[in-house]
């Protein structure tokens, strides 16, 4: 009979990591690893800036008045579109 205390006695941490990974893959789904306390924070802080660019990569910003696609949000494709723009009037000649 195996003594209890010396069973896991020659794991070694690379052994651990292997049946550990084979657990995960074989019985989690990657969403239930976000609901362990902690996870999501951890791989939130780690992935900040490549979720922020794939967030911003998705994003179809238009100009509010015609529809055009611009670069950044809020801007607007050309300065006839901004509510603040007003057609120039012509210039006509008075004669005297």
């Amino acid at each position: 009979m195996v003594d209890e205390s010396d069973k896991y006695a020659t794991m070694t941490n690379d052994d651990f990591v292997e049946h550990l990974i084979a657990h995960i893959d074989e019985h989690v789904q990657l969403k239930e690893l976000l609901q362990i306390p902690g996870i999501y924070e951890i791989l939130g802080e780690y992935y900040n800036n490549d979720v922020l660019e794939r967030w911003s990569t998705a994003q179809h910003w238009t100009c509010p008045t015609c529809g055009a696609y611009v670069d950044d949000y809020g801007k607007f494709c050309q300065p006839s579109c901004r509510p603040d723009y007003h057609e120039p009037t012509a210039v006509h000649e008075v004669k005297i």
